[in-house]
């Protein structure tokens, strides 16, 4: 069974504004392809544990804190930014 990931609206606008600024934009959309693809599967697998009940997960050239809610299926990306 997969997971909906949602994306706070406030880092939804960041990546936006990641990726205009980027000089590699499609790395930055393959990198937010997979975060959605990974975290939609198997988010409890993915990245690492944070404080509470937050993890941590990087794809190259993007990094993002999410959190799981596992009895309602969803996870919820809280923050995302470059990693370089």
């Amino acid at each position: 069974m997969t997971f909906t990931v949602v994306w706070k609206p406030r880092q939804k606008r960041h990546l936006a504004e990641i990726w205009i600024s980027s000089s590699d934009r499609a790395a930055v959309t393959r990198a937010a392809d997979e975060i959605d693809r990974r975290l939609r599967l198997l988010p409890l697998e993915e990245g690492e544990s944070r404080e509470g009940e937050f993890r941590l997960l990087l794809i190259d050239p993007l990094g993002c804190k999410y959190q799981v809610l596992e009895d309602d299926r969803i996870v919820k990306i809280v923050r995302i930014w470059k990693t370089h």
